[in-house]
Parts: C-alpha cells; structure tokens; sequence
C-alpha cells in the first residue's frame, strides 16, 4: 500500500473566514482567519492529536473537517478503501448525509451535545433512523449492542441523559458516534468537561474501541497531557495556522517550535528536575480578526527577529528530522524543555 492509499484524509489549504458585520446595512468590514492555509494528512487507524491554546482554531478546524462548518477554500479528501475519494468541500448539503456514515464527531460537552428530551435509546439509534438502516427491531438490538460496547447497560437505553454522569453522558454520545460504523471520529476535545478521575476511564475507552474497530481519530486537546497518552503524531496550532507537525516522541523530547517548547514546559510534572527553569509564555494570542504579518507568533517569541515580523514561514521539514515547522529560525534554534 502507498503512502497516499494510507492516508483516510487529505486536507490542503484549509481556510476559514467568519465574516464581520457592523453598521444597520450589516456590511463586512473585516474577517475572524480562525483558520488559514491548512494542509495536513491523517493516516488510517492512527489517532492524529491537534493541540493549542483556546482561541487557536482547533474545534473550528475539527469541524470544518466533517462540514458541520463550510471552509471558506481548500480541499478536504475523504478516501475510504473500495470508494472513490470525496473532496468533502465540494459537495452540496444533500451530498453530505452519505459522508456521515464514514465520519462522525464527539462533542466536548456531552450535556449540551444530546437532547435532553429523547431517551439515551432514541439518541443513540437516531443516526440508523436517518439513514434508514435495518428494522426497528435491529435498530433497537443495535442500540442495547453499543450501550454495551461502551461500558454501560443495555436497560439504559429506557432512561434519559439527565439521570446519568457527566462520564456516562460521554459514553452515550460515543456510542452515538459509533451508531453507523464510521471509520473517522473527530474528537473535539471529548474529555476536557470531565472530572479528572473520570478522564482516564473514558481515554481507555477511545483506545480499546479504537483497536477493535479499526477506528481513526482526530484528537482535539488543549492538554498535552492528554495528547501524549492518546496521540501517534501531533500538530500543534497558533492563531489558525499549523506550526508544527511531529511524532509523539520527537515533539515531548525535540520540539522545533518555541511555541511547542513553552507548551511543553507549562505542563505539570512530578519529576521535574531541581531547579530547571520553565518556559513562560508571555502575553496574549493576537485577535484573528488582526492577526499580526509574518509569523502570527513573533509577538511573544523571545527568538523574534526581523525576518519574523515581515514574512510567513512555510510548514517544512525541520534540519536532520522528520518534524514539520514553520519557524524562520528552527534551524539554528536548539530548544531545550524543563521536562
């Protein structure tokens, strides 16, 4: 199998635009680039992290991907084996109902994302009654089949979401999820809502369903935490732009980017060597309706030199590694973390 065959998505210069309206005509006056010029690829049965700051793009860019948000241009390419690619942001609404057979998203809060009218049964077989997929009465062993997949019982399906957790909530939306056997999940930030004592209850779950269904995930995450345990490759966003784009292993011990390394040395560790000095990460991300020229992070680089302020760096191969940055100086650059 090629390198292209396997790739499950194809993304090329994704951009999206929200646009500003003021005055009683609601002209446009501007743009929020919430996300801008995005080219990455997901491999299949991997799980690819996002990370970043809020205010970075990461759940407008997770959307975007399933269409649940129009991009303003570019190309997102879905291939499924025995299928004939879809470039997702061509098709028109109608087109879109076959596509979410194939990929399907978990929403960070579990209590806003299901109806808190319909049972957890109705919620989770809602998807089959859209499509029309078997009978009712496979519909409804369907439904007892992935309360159970999920860790929860099949006599669930009967009560309604307010009478459950904040982690079994998730569980029903990720059995919702699964409910058409998708291969591609968006998961925006699916465990950030939950009690930290929980979290790694529901992570082993994506895990384990992950290996039994050959499932592929787009992890969205805040906590590099979080990415690390989960994630094979990670991409790290700043203001609507990739800047980095590396293994799990090559990004936590050599990451390219100072705003991958000052990520990296905010998170919290037990094991901190005495007296290493952490990265502090000064000010605040720059508003996407005003992005600053050049690099959009050289306004709280310590790195930053003219170079930074004027020009855009590309998304390349870092010097002696398979890492992609988006750094003028990453070449000369030697990056240490506290951890």
């Amino acid at each position: 199998m090629s390198e292209q065959d396997d790739n499950i998505l194809d993304v090329q210069g994704l951009s999206k635009l929200f646009p500003i309206r003021k005055g009683f005509l609601r002209r446009v006056v501007g743009n929020v680039q919430a996300v801008k010029d995005v080219s990455f690829q997901v491999r299949r049965n991997e799980t690819l992290g996002l990370v970043g700051e809020s205010g970075s793009g990461k759940t407008t860019l997770g959307r975007t991907l399933v269409r649940l948000i129009k991009p303003t241009s570019g190309q997102v390419i879905l291939s499924q084996l025995g299928k004939t690619p879809l470039d997702l942001t061509k098709l028109k609404q109608s087109e879109l109902k076959a596509v979410r057979v194939d990929c399907q998203i978990i929403f960070q809060d579990p209590r806003s994302s299901l109806n808190s009218r319909m049972s957890v049964g109705d919620i989770i077989a809602e998807p089959l009654n859209i499509h029309k997929t078997g009978t009712k009465a496979s519909r409804l062993a369907r439904v007892r089949e992935l309360l159970e997949l999920v860790g929860m019982s099949a006599n669930d399906a009967t009560r309604y979401p307010h009478e459950f957790s904040g982690g079994q909530r998730q569980r029903i939306g990720i059995a919702r999820a699964l409910s058409l056997n998708p291969k591609l999940i968006i998961c925006d930030e699916p465990v950030s809502a939950l009690d930290v004592s929980v979290q790694a209850q529901v992570l082993n779950l994506l895990k384990r369903l992950q290996k039994e269904l050959g499932l592929t995930y787009v992890f969205i995450t805040h906590d590099l935490g979080v990415a690390d345990y989960m994630c094979d490759r990670i991409m790290v966003m700043y203001l609507g732009r990739l800047v980095e784009v590396a293994s799990k292993e090559d990004l936590y011990s050599r990451p390219q980017h100072p705003y991958t390394a000052a990520l990296i040395s905010s998170m919290p560790d037990v094991n901190v060597k005495p007296g290493a000095k952490r990265e502090i990460l000064q000010g605040q991300i720059p508003d996407p309706a005003n992005p600053p020229p050049g690099c959009r992070f050289h306004t709280r680089c310590k790195y930053v030199k003219d170079i930074c302020r004027t020009k855009v760096p590309e998304l390349e191969k870092a010097k002696n590694s398979t890492t992609l940055v988006a750094c003028h100086l990453s070449d000369e650059l030697n990056i240490k973390t506290s951890i």
